[in-house]
């Protein structure tokens, strides 16, 4: 107490701030943190006992950018300003466009508007979203603190280096936690998944604000139901994420650190046997030998193992992906990203094709609405508008003729005239726009449709896919590589 004594003494204008402040009045405080809402009294009183006072006179360095983060910040009084380097280092995008982990093309951001957002991504780790914002300087102030704001919350559940630098603009007076105590108070109230939900929260809120273009496009309800649905990784420094060969099974976006992309390419052996030939056996070993390909360098804002999500089950790694300093990542796996977006096909359609871009099959196409009208677009000038109309007509015979009530398929009563239609418009011998089906599948469908063969969900299920078959073979090259493709990427914001 003495010390505190001396100190007010020597700080007159934060006496009032020590006079009223209180053990309850402190449990106050940290209720209104909000992964601390709900926690008892009881507990919070001793978290409130483990608080310690922390005074810096104006202008003074509460913590350093790169400095190891310890604490958690709340301010009592005075005011506090996030500050950091005008853009500082970030790691190099070698061989790797911004925001995507291939090689396929896709709409680039201009690096120094890539690097803004991954530093203020990294940044964001500091403080809440809803701080003020300063006038950029050579010195950024990304945001200042006042009375009730917190600030260094990911020091107690993180181990990483602080991402900016906090410094007082007047006398201030901050209650503390450190990491330490925290882990202790833990141990009688365990919260920790709270604080992550909080933290994940916010990594969510500013990769969609930062216009992630994983994130595009998807609305606002999804975006909460994601945040729930992704997972917290923090990785040490050399550590691999996943290897070559391995099942894709989760997706991942860098919140913080860096990773490094690279695959091995077995050598050429045919070069290798000539170059033996004409050198000696010696260079039998070294062309037998697998060579790494470093595909680049990926950092906060990019993502990777997205194929995971769009590919057939059991689909296999085709790099190994290496944190290359300490880093933090969200993740989703593909059973958790069905159960966000099943409900939504042409949300799920929107982003599986943002992540295939060029390598984009028909079926994606086919999912999203405008793929379809932009597709029929390509057909008609090459006098095969027929088919896609047929696929239409079929998808929508399946959906919309049959309720699955309780388990049992109720057929709807005018299931079979539309089956007429469907079969006399497209399929019989004479149709006025015929798709090329072989013979025997079309007795079989007369057969069902004009016999008493019956009307089931699947009827044209066969025959459906033949003709997807036949645009996938005979005209979906050429369509990736028309105006109409373009065009409608360009409409979804992909190009």
């Amino acid at each position: 107490m003495d010390a505190l004594d001396t100190f007010i003494k020597s700080h007159p204008d934060l006496s009032k701030p020590f006079e009223t402040i209180s053990t309850t009045q402190i449990e106050d405080l940290l209720q209104t943190m909000i992964f601390l809402k709900g926690v008892p009294k009881s507990k919070l009183n001793v978290l409130a006992a483990m608080c310690r006072y922390e005074a810096f006179d104006s202008g003074q360095v509460v913590f350093e950018e790169n400095s190891q983060a310890k604490k958690l910040y709340l301010v009592l009084s005075g005011l506090a300003q996030v500050v950091a380097k005008d853009l500082p280092s970030v790691p190099s995008l070698r061989g790797v466009r911004p925001n995507t982990a291939s090689s396929t093309s896709s709409r680039s951001l201009p690096t120094s508007t890539f690097l803004e957002q991954s530093v203020a991504l990294q940044r964001s780790l500091e403080c809440s979203c809803d701080c003020t914002s300063l006038v950029e300087s050579d010195e950024v102030a990304i945001a200042e603190l006042t009375n009730g704001q917190y600030f260094g919350e990911t020091a107690l559940v993180f181990n990483i280096d602080r991402t900016c630098s906090v410094k007082t603009a007047e006398k201030s007076l901050f209650l503390t936690v450190h990491k330490t105590d925290f882990e202790n108070f833990l141990k009688i109230c365990p919260i920790e998944e709270s604080l992550k939900a909080v933290i994940k929260q916010r990594m969510v809120s500013k990769l969609s604000s930062l216009g992630i273009p994983f994130l595009n496009g998807i609305p606002e309800d999804m975006i909460s139901s994601l945040t729930s649905s992704v997972a917290i990784n923090e990785v040490p420094s050399n550590h691999a994420v996943f290897c070559q060969g391995d099942v894709g099974d989760n997706f991942y976006i860098i919140v913080h650190g860096s990773v490094k992309v690279a695959s091995k390419i077995e050598a050429d052996t045919t070069i290798g046997d000539r170059i033996a030939n004409e050198e000696g056996d010696g260079i039998k070993v070294a062309r037998d030998m697998p060579t790494e390909n470093n595909i680049g360098t990926l950092g906060p804002g990019q993502y990777f193992g997205e194929m995971a999500l769009v590919n057939s089950d059991n689909a296999l790694r085709t790099a190994t992906v290496t944190s290359t300093q300490k880093s933090i990542l969200l993740s989703i796996d593909k059973e958790s990203f069905q159960t966000v977006f099943g409900s939504n096909r042409q949300v799920l359609a929107e982003f599986e094709l943002r992540v295939m871009k060029g390598s984009a099959q028909l079926s994606h196409i086919l999912a999203h609405s405008l793929g379809i009208a932009s597709f029929r677009n390509f057909l008609e000038k090459e006098h095969a508008g027929e088919n896609i109309d047929f696929w239409v007509a079929v998808n929508d015979f399946g959906n919309a003729m049959f309720d699955d009530a309780d388990g049992v398929v109720m057929i709807h009563s005018d299931s079979l005239e539309k089956a007429k239609r469907i079969f006399v418009t497209f399929c019989a011998e004479y149709a006025d726009r015929q798709v090329n089906l072989p013979h025997k599948m079309v007795a079989e469908l007369d057969a069902k449709i004009n016999g008493d063969g019956g009307i089931t969900p699947d009827l044209f299920n066969a025959s459906q896919q033949e003709i997807y078959k036949l645009m996938e073979k005979d005209k979906f090259a050429r369509y990736k590589n028309s105006d109409d493709f373009k065009d409608f990427f360009v409409r979804l914001g992909i190009l």
